[in-house]
């Protein structure tokens, strides 16, 4: 009695027979309808003969790690291949055996296919040109004796030239450097900003200093200090808050005093002075000095006549 082949065993007969001419072929998956990102690298659809059970052997070369020139040819990039090799007819130990003597020539094919690519990226950009990469070599290539198919799917990981890394790498410790120097500094600001806004909030309430803001709905009523206020608690708030800033803020009283001193004993020698260079000369010199001085401490020049001709203003009107 004649034994009929099952349509799988026919399907995989046909297969073999269209490819027994070339013992090397690549693989092509079919074309999706619809590709909604281009860039997400998929497994191709498995072969025929994949229906049955397959084995799979992982690299087994362990050889130097393969280069490629990136954009300018000035600097390579650094494969690290990884082979995946799968066959339904084969036995593990026969797989493992072929593979022993494939893995260097796939090495070599690897090579060629990720050149042409890698040239496209610039060197100091390996996530791209390994993106790059593994899209060309997704759809992988197989093997064929006639009588059984292998199929290798490689994929690579890409590190960075090691003459580019060690160019690169002082400047960026640099940077990280300064980045984490501001990211403390910006904290401790905000820090002694916060400690001190407290401070001046617990003198002003118990020498009830400032004006007395009314309460609105949930926000409670406080205490405003005027700029002169401020100036005066500050540097002594700040002792409170934070060392270097107490520091800073108490050069700043001691730069504040010492321009009023100063400002005292020019007027003083004006005021002496005043009958041999003349009235208008006198009024000139003041001006002029107390207009330095206010630009000095940050404050503007005559801002007393101002707020006390606005006060007159509304005594008026009311």
């Amino acid at each position: 009695m004649a034994y009929r082949k099952g349509l799988f065993a026919r399907l995989r007969d046909r297969w073999r027979a269209r490819r027994a001419a070339n013992p090397e072929v690549d693989y092509e998956p079919p074309k999706p309808t619809e590709v909604t990102t281009p860039l997400a690298e998929t497994a191709p659809a498995e072969p025929v003969e994949s229906y049955e059970q397959s084995e799979s052997v992982e690299s087994v070369v362990e050889a130097a790690v393969l280069t490629v020139p990136a954009e300018g040819e000035m600097f390579d990039f650094h494969l690290l291949p990884y082979f995946r090799w799968t066959s339904s007819t084969l036995s593990y130990a026969e797989l493992h055996q072929r593979v022993v003597r494939l893995e260097p020539g796939a090495r070599a094919k690897l090579v060629r296919r990720a050149w042409t690519v890698s040239r496209n990226h610039p060197p100091e950009n390996p996530k791209a040109a390994e993106k790059a990469i593994n899209r060309e070599l997704r759809a992988g290539w197989c093997y064929e004796d006639g009588k059984h198919l292998i199929r290798c799917r490689p994929r690579v990981g890409v590190r960075i030239d090691p003459a580019l890394r060690d160019l690169v790498q002082p400047f960026r410790l640099t940077e990280r450097r300064m980045r984490e120097e501001h990211d403390l500094l910006r904290l401790k600001a905000e820090q002694a900003q916060a400690l001190t806004d407290v401070w001046l909030k617990v003198i002003a309430e118990l020498e009830e200093l400032g004006e007395l803001t009314p309460a609105q709905g949930t926000t409670p009523a406080k205490r405003v200090l005027s700029a002169a206020q401020l100036q005066f608690l500050v540097p002594l708030a700040s002792e409170l808050a934070d060392k270097d800033f107490a520091t800073t803020m108490s050069r700043l009283r001691e730069a504040r005093h010492s321009g009023t001193r100063v400002l005292a004993e020019v007027l003083a020698e004006a005021t002496r002075n005043h009958e041999r260079v003349g009235l208008f000369e006198f009024a000139n010199a003041y001006d002029k000095a107390l207009g330095s001085y206010c630009q000095q401490m940050g404050l503007e020049p005559f801002s007393w006549v101002d707020r006390a001709t606005a006060e007159q203003q509304e005594k008026g009107a009311s």
